[in-house]
């Protein structure tokens, strides 16, 4: 099934085959970790493994992602994002050592559903600080190459 789209038969079909196992019946999945690769993975299917640990990577409690209720932080653990540029190796970070001027670098996107409330507080404190650099960013390649 993993290496196929699922579709939403497929998705009702293994959220019947994971209710019907022993162990999550033990503990009605209070002791199984989801995971998945966008805040909308198994949205048909999230109310009924709502017990579960989800490894998110956003955690929109407006609604639009999840509904009340199937997340919150003493349960779920939001994940970073990966970078989207390349990385710095042992030379690179030679070469930029000595002319290392920006302590910290924030280039993403500044306005979250819900109004981001830890991003925002972060950007009010820090923004404008010596060594502090925060700028609107965007994903592709064009945000990639400006970052």
């Amino acid at each position: 099934m993993c290496s196929k789209v699922l579709t939403q038969r497929g998705l009702d079909e293994a959220l019947k085959w994971v209710k019907e196992q022993p162990a999550w019946k033990r503990s009605k999945g209070r002791d199984h970790i989801l995971s998945g690769h966008h805040p909308w993975s198994f949205k048909s299917v999230r109310r009924f493994m709502k017990n579960a640990i989800g490894l998110l990577l956003d955690m929109d409690s407006t609604g639009n992602w999840y509904k009340p209720g199937q997340v919150w932080l003493e349960k779920d653990m939001i994940l970073p994002y990966a970078p989207n540029v390349d990385l710095c190796d042992a030379k690179c970070l030679l070469e930029i050592e000595s002319n290392r001027s920006t302590l910290l670098l924030f280039r993403g996107r500044l306005k979250r559903n819900a109004g981001g409330k830890i991003c925002a507080k972060l950007v009010s404190e820090l923004n404008g600080a010596d060594g502090v650099v925060i700028e609107k960013g965007s994903a592709g390649e064009a945000g990639k190459a400006a970052a």
